[in-house]
C-alpha cells in the first residue's frame, strides 16, 4: 500500500510540482538574474522592505557572523528589543540564505520560495480531497 501511494506520487504529483517550480523560476527569473535590483518598490505597495527589513536583516546578519546574538538594537530612538520583536525576521528560517546572497538578491529569492510555498501547499491542499460538508 506505501508503495503504491510513493509510486503515484513520483508519477502523478511530482511531475506538476516539478512545472510549478518551472513557472515560478521562469517568472522570477529577471529579479533572480540580477543581484542589485529589489522586487519591491521604494514607495508603495511593500515599501516596509526597503526601509524596515532591510536594515534590521542586515544588522542581524553582521551580528550573526560575528557570533553574536543581537538582543537589543540601540540605532532606533532609545533601543528597542531585537528577538522579542515578531516583526523583525529575526529567527525565521529561511533568512539563512542572507548569508549567502547579497541583501537584493536575497529578498527577491525569497518572494520567489513563497509564491512556490504557496503554489505547492495549495496544490497538496486540493489534491487531498477536500470536501465540504452540507
Amino acid at each position: 500500500m506505501q508503495k503504491n501511494n510513493l509510486d503515484s506520487f513520483l508519477n502523478r504529483d511530482a511531475t506538476m510540482i516539478g512545472m510549478m517550480a518551472f513557472i515560478v523560476a521562469i517568472f522570477f527569473a529577471p529579479a533572480l538574474l540580477t543581484s542589485n535590483v529589489l522586487i519591491w518598490p521604494n514607495s508603495g505597495f511593500g515599501a516596509d522592505i526597503s526601509h524596515a527589513h532591510w536594515p534590521d536583516i542586515i544588522s542581524s546578519i553582521a551580528n550573526l557572523r560575528q557570533g553574536r546574538i543581537a538582543l537589543w538594537d540601540s540605532s532606533m530612538a532609545l533601543g528597542r528589543p531585537i528577538a522579542g520583536d515578531a516583526g523583525l525576521l529575526f529567527l525565521y528560517p529561511l533568512n539563512i540564505v542572507f548569508f549567502f546572497l547579497p541583501p537584493a538578491l536575497s529578498f527577491n529569492f525569497l518572494d520567489a520560495v513563497h509564491v512556490f510555498l504557496a503554489a505547492l501547499f495549495t496544490f497538496l491542499f486540493l489534491r487531498s480531497g477536500y470536501q465540504v460538508s452540507a
